[in-house]
């Protein structure tokens, strides 16, 4: 009975311990979150006070490590706020704290006084204190030693390092802090070397050493270039030794799992071999599918041209008939005029023939700068503007693949179009570029634009019947169909309403 009563007894205690430490640790983040809010308000001595009064408070409780880190912390103000007397008092009753702890405890508090004396270290380091900072060195260099942790040993070859280069021994700092990044970089903790750089470039700005600052930060961008080099390096030897973990795990398989390997590999294979071989056949299929609405659009131009010669052939005898009465009675000029027409009105049919049967045949292409090309056309159709119209263009310096010579044809004929009926104003040659393979030319003027009746009927030819010496009517038809033969097309822009606009639209 009495056992059983000293077993609830000790499990009280110790639930009641654990409690105690809950709460103290609860108390100290407390202290730390109040501080640091009074650190961001720049109110350091409510922060310092808070400190200072934690530490006392966890002291009476003999809640040594919380009092010490609340007074080191309260010792960092001091320091920062240049009271140095006041941080050296603090520092003696946290070294008095530890003490007590240490006599209470039977435990040498080594982690306490490791902590206490890395403060005093950095404190000498700024007054420039070479004797005591020293001191204070080789005892940091004791406590680790009987510690004898990797993160204590680092810290003190940091502090190594700061202690050399502060007090201007820069070989032996270099020396330092090389045997530092080779053990960081030996466990591949690349941020950790950054920090030790970022830590000493810091330290330097406090203790005011402008020869330290610029010496650390010379060898930190080195380093820094170098970092990424090692993590792509240690990559590649994650992946190499993944590699041949691979290699060798399907080496040890047997027979039969090779030969399933082999088969899933083919298969593999034998599939991507036959997507490849779809999306060609697929992309084959869209050329195809492009190809033959060209095809069928070039097809029915030649029917419908046919059929419209078919019905011209028929209706010759009246558009030829004018200019053959004008040769009974005509003056000589006047007769040249008309067999002019005539044999103009001959070589358009034959090449609108000669089209028809060449839709399928593409042009030549040569480079072209548009700039140099469209200021050449405006310059060829200037001496047939009428007084007060003026000719203009705008075009970008670039370069693009066209028939220069049927590109002109169809242009010229637009502008010279726009010079007989723009009687007052100005005709605009642009150029656009709508995407990476299609651009339009665009030939604008004030005239008095094209009738509503005559637009269906404005690329089709043979639609007209009059007078050959007033034009034959097969000028915009042959443009449209050297247009459609540059895998292109002519359209008249209908809500264009101050006077007449055509866009030759070219895709390459």
């Amino acid at each position: 009975m009495k056992r059983g009563i000293s077993i609830i007894t000790l499990f009280l205690f110790c639930a009641i311990l654990f409690v105690q430490a809950q709460s103290s640790n609860e108390r100290l983040q407390k202290i730390k979150t109040q501080a640091e809010q009074y650190i961001e308000q720049k109110e350091i001595t409510k922060a310092r006070s808070l400190y200072a009064n934690g530490f006392t408070s966890f002291l009476n409780q003999e809640k040594y490590e919380e009092a010490v880190e609340c007074g080191l912390q309260a010792a960092r103000i001091y320091v920062q706020q240049q009271t140095y007397k006041e941080a050296f008092d603090m520092f003696r009753e946290v070294n008095q704290a530890i003490r007590s702890a240490a006599t209470k405890t039977g435990n040498p508090q080594s982690a306490l006084y490791y902590e206490l004396a890395k403060e005093r270290f950095m404190l000498f380091l700024k007054l420039k204190n070479q004797s005591q900072a020293s001191t204070q060195l080789e005892r940091l260099t004791t406590l680790a030693k009987q510690m004898n942790t990797d993160e204590l040993n680092r810290q003190t070859l940091f502090m190594q390092t700061a202690y050399d280069y502060t007090f201007g021994n820069n070989t032996a700092g270099d020396n330092s802090l090389q045997e530092l990044i080779n053990i960081y970089k030996n466990d591949k903790q690349y941020d950790a070397i950054l920090n030790c750089f970022k830590n000493l470039i810091n330290l330097s700005e406090q203790i005011n050493s402008a020869k330290l600052t610029a010496h650390v930060y010379e060898n930190y961008m080195i380093w820094n270039d170098s970092v990424s080099a090692l993590r792509s390096q240690d990559e590649i030897e994650t992946l190499q030794q993944k590699f041949e973990e691979a290699l060798g795990e399907i080496s040890g398989k047997d027979d039969k799992l090779s030969y399933r390997l082999f088969i899933i590999m083919g298969t593999c294979i034998l599939l991507a071999v036959i997507t490849i071989l779809f999306i060609i056949l697929a992309i084959n299929q869209l050329r195809l599918k492009s190809n033959n609405k060209n095809f069928k659009k070039k097809m029915q131009m030649a029917n419908e041209n046919s059929q419209l010669k078919t019905q011209f052939i028929h209706n010759i005898s009246s558009q030829i008939q004018p200019s053959l009465e004008v040769f009974a009675t005509a003056t000589e000029e006047t007769v040249v005029k008309e067999a002019e027409a005539l044999k103009t009105f001959i070589d358009h049919v034959e090449e609108i023939s000669s089209l028809d049967t060449t839709l399928d045949v593409p042009y030549e292409t040569e480079t072209i700068n548009v700039k140099l090309f469209c200021e050449e056309l405006i310059s060829k159709i200037s001496p047939e503007l009428k007084p007060g119209v003026t000719a203009t263009t705008d075009c970008p310096k670039m370069q693009i693949k066209a028939n220069k010579e049927q590109l002109e044809h169809i242009l010229i004929h637009l502008l010279r179009n726009s010079a007989i009926y723009t009687e007052e104003g100005s005709i605009r040659l642009d150029f656009k570029k709508r995407s990476a393979r299609t651009h339009q030319f665009v030939v604008s003027d004030n005239g008095p634009g094209i009738p509503e009746e005559m637009r269906e009927t404005l690329f089709k030819p043979f639609k007209q019947t009059e007078d050959l010496t007033k034009g034959d009517g097969l000028g915009l038809p042959i443009c449209s169909l050297i247009a459609t033969k540059m895998n292109g097309n002519i359209t008249l822009d209908t809500g264009y309403h101050k006077g007449c606009r055509f866009i030759l639209e070219l895709h390459s």
